[in-house]
């Protein structure tokens, strides 16, 4: 009884504010990225790298000429993953609604016990199709908007009419699933961005994401911002998302020297290819990433150990501790990177943007 009333004693006093949860309980402290991981917390399966936009900027941009899977094949990888102790996967593309067995691939996923999530454009999410994923169990969707401006919207995807198809498409499964949005900032839409995230709040979405460009495929020559440019756009939106109560992520990984996220109380922001993300293509080969057009093995075909031992993979990870993070498509840090109190959280930023010398 006296152990018992100790410990409710201990839970009000943290509760109301009377003490610190770590500090007064002695909770060991984990510094971030310390952990060696055994497998990624998510994997992103491109179902497909056909889509009915065709954006100027984006990282999957093709011509592609990639074999899709059957269904059944990709049912046999996410066996595997879910055995690999991989929690999370997330249906994505080009447009993965185009990939006729998606809902299919949902169930199979959700009976796994595995996470399920959808990165798409909206366009096609009628209804309809809405219940029937949210009938196979998906649990949150992304969708894509790159301006409140239809015409600055349809311009970045290259399709007329694209705009007014995803506001529908991201109504119909605000209403249904938990539903984000994410908008690449570029200086096609960068004075629309603060008005854009207002307005996806008035369609009952969640949270909302931003990202910079991605410097792969189409995104290698695409104007985006200079980071202090980005820097004081971020700061804006800081304040709108306050203001809105309206809660927002930041993906882009950049050199904390001019843009620390942790600074802005947006969390610790890093390259995350072969440690907590990796993505199958749409004939099985793994990369690194949706961006990194590398394959580290293949997951119908090789074990999970040779995949993600794979010396690109563990380049990727280790890119923290000099030395340990040579590979030739791995671009090796500079100088000041690798003397930089920041490294330990930063990583060198996206090592992508290295490879195109940015």
């Amino acid at each position: 009884a006296a152990d018992w009333e100790r410990l409710w004693g201990s839970v009000l006093a943290v509760a109301e504010g009377g003490m610190c949860p770590f500090s007064d309980f002695e909770v060991k402290r984990i510094p971030p990225l310390s952990v060696e991981l055994k497998a990624p917390y998510r994997c992103d399966l491109i179902l497909t790298y056909r889509c009915q936009n065709d954006c100027a900027h984006c990282y999957a941009g093709g011509p592609h000429v990639t074999a899709e899977l059957s269904a059944d094949r990709w049912k046999r990888i996410i066996d595997r993953l879910a055995d690999w102790g991989v929690p999370t996967v997330v249906f994505t593309g080009g447009e993965p609604l185009l990939y006729e067995g998606i809902s299919e691939l949902v169930r199979h996923a959700e009976d796994k016990g595995l996470i399920t999530g959808l990165i798409t454009n909206g366009r096609l999410l009628t209804q309809a199709k809405v219940n029937e994923l949210a009938d196979a169990g998906l649990d949150f969707a992304q969708i894509t908007l790159e301006s409140v401006v239809p015409e600055v919207h349809d311009k970045m995807v290259g399709a007329e009419g694209a705009w007014a198809e995803t506001v529908d498409g991201i109504k119909n499964a605000a209403a249904k699933v938990y539903t984000t949005t994410n908008t690449t900032i570029t200086t096609d839409n960068a004075d629309t961005v603060l008005d854009t995230i207002r307005f996806i709040k008035s369609l009952g979405v969640r949270k909302f994401g931003l990202n910079a460009l991605i410097r792969s495929r189409r995104g290698v020559a695409h104007e985006g911002l200079e980071l202090p440019e980005l820097k004081s756009l971020i700061e804006e939106v800081i304040r709108v998302s306050a203001d809105e109560d309206f809660p927002f992520i930041w993906y882009t990984p950049t050199c904390y020297k001019e843009l620390n996220p942790v600074a802005l109380a947006l969390g610790v922001k890093t390259c995350s290819a072969a440690s907590t993300v990796m993505a199958i293509a749409p004939d099985g080969n793994v990369m690194p990433c949706q961006s990194y057009y590398k394959s580290i093995g293949n997951a119908l075909t090789d074990e999970f150990p040779e995949i993600w031992n794979h010396p690109l993979a563990r380049a990727l990870r280790h890119r923290r501790v000099p030395g340990t993070a040579e590979h030739p498509d791995f671009p090796a840090l500079p100088d000041e990177c690798v003397s930089c109190e920041e490294l330990s959280l930063c990583g060198g930023a996206c090592p992508l943007e290295r490879k195109v010398g940015r």
